[in-house]
């Protein structure tokens, strides 16, 4: 999966990339996602407000979620916890209908 990792404003320390880069792969070796995009932001007055957006595209279709708090962890916890749950609930919905497809007999 290529991951691309966009800090604005700012610059992340090798401590940030490190933790984004071991969850988009764990992520990875679970819901086999083909890129990730993510942007690292600081907004507001004296950028108090750390916001963090992850894109990740799978076949046929493309994820986001952005997420902000005072704390740049707290922010990545969140983003990352929401596309994973959008993950699953995309390879479950894609399970389902697989599974619900009636078996046509050949005769």
């Amino acid at each position: 999966m290529q991951i691309q990792i966009a800090v604005r404003h700012d610059t992340a320390d090798g401590r940030i990339k490190r933790f984004v880069e071991s969850e988009l792969t764990r992520i990875e070796q679970k819901y086999h996602p083909l890129s990730a995009e993510v942007v690292i932001d600081h907004e507001g007055a004296s950028a108090q407000i750390k916001t963090v957006e992850i894109n990740v595209k799978i076949p046929g279709e493309r994820l986001h979620v952005k997420e902000s708090s005072e704390d740049i962890n707290k922010s990545l916890d969140l983003a990352i916890k929401i596309i994973e749950k959008q993950l699953q609930k995309h390879k479950d919905l894609h399970i389902r209908q697989h599974v619900d497809k009636p078996m046509v007999a050949e005769d």
